[in-house]
């Protein structure tokens, strides 16, 4: 990250408290944020672990995946429920956000198909804005036989400053 004059990132956080007794300190928590090389491109946080107490760290979140923008495209929680989430309009706004994902090809492919066999996840990422035809599509996610299981919030923005509709 030095390399690339990435410098300000808070990569750990550690809380103490003062024994009034002894005067020593003890940890109370301890916040870990790593950072890992995404796309070969940019450095993205890759996981966030906690400890208490002086416990061992133990990950919270993963974030598998980001897109070519830099964009947070899959992430794991500690309980292993995973979320994939679609961007669009120039990779500015979230369009989608999938549920309890179990495979992220098969999600990606279904995305896909929905959009009209596209080539890439980018080529939606990187639309200006999404027309009407897009907006119907985004809907039909919810139909998709290899999506159907999943919860899926989807959104559409009528400009830069307002949500159309969720």
């Amino acid at each position: 990250m030095v390399s690339k004059n990435i410098r300000t990132p808070l990569i750990e956080k550690t809380t103490y408290k003062k024994d009034n007794v002894s005067g020593a300190l003890k940890e109370l928590n301890k916040v870990l944020t790593n950072y890992s090389l995404f796309n070969n491109s940019i450095y993205k946080p890759s996981s966030i672990q906690t400890s208490s107490g002086g416990g061992n760290l133990e990950t919270e979140v993963t974030f598998n995946n980001y897109d070519t923008k830099g964009n947070l495209k899959l992430m794991t929680t500690k309980d292993g429920k995973s979320s994939y989430y679609l961007w669009s309009y120039n990779g500015q706004y979230p369009i989608a956000e999938i549920n309890n994902v179990s495979n992220l090809e098969s999600t990606e492919s279904a995305i896909k198909e929905v959009f009209g066999n596209i080539a890439s996840i980018n080529d939606i990422t990187d639309k200006i804005y999404l027309n009407y035809l897009d907006t119907v599509r985004l809907r039909n996610l919810r139909s998709h036989n290899n999506l159907k299981p999943f919860f899926i919030n989807s959104y559409a923005v009528r400009s830069s400053s307002s949500l159309l509709s969720q």
